[in-house]
């Protein structure tokens, strides 16, 4: 059965009956905080909120397959109507975990392809099916080799679309268009290409900017050797340039920095720091002539991608009903670190780790320890644990998520069950993954 809300515009937002509209956290159900960040962001946009807790979403959702966008816009109201610090993603995770297989088990997951299934399971639970479109080239047809990372199916002749549209295209999705010049007869041909995340190469120094990548993106490709293109026109396979353009920019552009890279079998993260505007990102260098839409752009969320330099685990909660507790201990290298944390109940402290950042300080998989429980003293519960055997890897990380609120338009931070409000000067980090751009036309 659908459910119902009753608030239908951006303003009536700030008239629920929440104690913190829209700054819920959520709890950890052992290594989901790739999840928690991913729908921290999505639930701070204001118009996939709005579609949510409006009902529109009801006459559109097919019932056969919406279990779990049904149990997304339980969470969206739970987020934004309900009256608890914090709630449990449970039942969300467990039915999309049916559709996604690879979700339901509890490890570690990437945020970027946690949030790739997400929009397509959205989508294709509001979808309408469009008439077919039918686009020919003025110059025949091109392919790209299929082991190209940019690949073509007969794109340069006729592109054919039945994916239909829903929220989630009219929101986030955008067009890419790839001009494709044969450099033997000088033939040209377009393939388009349609897009709701752009993954952007980082250049290889120790700063850079959020430009510095979109350039890297967009500057003209030379294919060569197994890269070539077969030409229509000269009947064989071809030297060709390949140049990106925007021709339809989204409402909501979400962009993807990869930081993770393979060197010699071995996946290594980039640490460079990228700089990313605020407010007046102009995507208007990247854009096509024949596109009218509104080119810059004002940030909204961030998912921060922590490395953890040890080897961590958790002691069992003292009770069942909390969110979580913390680390108990920290093993790294040959030295274990005795924890502490507030005592249940309090507000407002922090758990607190000889030289680590707070952010590393989240629950994992529970090991084989011994533990036992010492005295409390001002209120903190101390833990000593001695750590049997562990397992990780420096690969292994935290997410959390920054997200721009949209009726204080203060930032705030989503550490799983914690929300914190922060600093201006706080959301520029280092490690930032995913960025959410919002239209300032919009």
């Amino acid at each position: 059965m659908a459910w119902k809300w009753k608030y239908s515009s951006k303003e009536q937002l700030e008239d629920t009956s929440s104690l913190h509209p829209g700054l819920t956290g959520l709890q950890n159900l052992e290594n989901t905080c790739y999840m928690n960040a991913v729908l921290q962001c999505l639930c701070s946009l204001t118009p996939l909120v709005q579609y949510f807790l409006s009902g529109k979403w009801n006459s559109a959702l097919h019932e056969e397959i919406g279990e779990s966008a049904t149990a997304f816009g339980c969470l969206v109201s739970d987020m934004w109507l309900g009256e608890f610090d914090f709630v449990s993603p449970e039942a969300f995770h467990s039915v999309f975990g049916k559709r996604y297989p690879a979700f339901s088990r509890r490890t570690q997951h990437d945020a970027q392809e946690f949030l790739i299934c997400v929009l397509d399971d959205l989508h294709e639970a509001f979808k309408q099916v469009r008439a077919q479109l039918w686009w020919f080239g003025n110059y025949g047809c091109f392919l790209f080799n299929p082991s190209q990372e940019r690949q073509s199916s007969a794109a340069g002749a006729s592109t054919t679309s039945s994916s239909g549209t829903s929220i989630i295209t009219h929101l986030f999705e955008g067009q890419l268009s790839y001009a494709i010049r044969c450099l033997t007869c000088k033939a040209l041909s377009d393939r388009p290409e349609s897009f709701t995340i752009l993954s952007l190469p980082i250049p290889s120094t120790r700063v850079c900017s959020l430009q510095d990548c979109l350039e890297c993106f967009f500057q003209p490709d030379t294919l060569t050797h197994n890269n070539q293109i077969h030409c229509y026109w000269c009947g064989s396979n071809q030297d060709a340039t390949v140049t990106a353009s925007i021709t339809k920019a989204p409402q909501i552009i979400i962009f993807h920095l990869k930081r993770f890279a393979w060197q010699d079998k071995h996946r290594r993260k980039l640490s460079t720091t990228v700089c990313y505007p605020f407010s007046d990102l102009d995507l208007s260098p990247y854009i096509s002539t024949s596109c009218h839409n509104n080119t810059e752009y004002s940030l909204c969320a961030v998912v921060v991608s922590f490395a953890l330099p040890a080897l961590i685990g958790n002691a069992l909660p003292h009770r069942a009903d909390e969110a979580c507790v913390g680390l108990d201990f920290m093993y790294n290298d040959s030295n274990l670190f005795e924890l502490t944390f507030p005592a249940l109940g309090q507000k407002g402290l922090e758990p607190s780790v000889p030289s680590f950042p707070s952010a590393f300080i989240k629950p994992l998989p529970v090991p084989s320890f011994a533990c036992k429980e010492t005295e409390q003293e001002s209120g903190f519960n101390r833990l000593c644990c001695l750590l049997q055997n562990h397992a990780g890897d420096l690969d292994y990380g935290h997410y959390t998520a920054f997200c721009k609120h949209s009726i204080t338009q203060h930032w705030y931070s989503f550490d799983d069950a914690q929300v914190t409000k922060i600093p201006d000067s706080a959301v520029q980090a280092d490690t930032a993954y995913l960025l959410f751009y919002i239209s300032q036309g919009y």
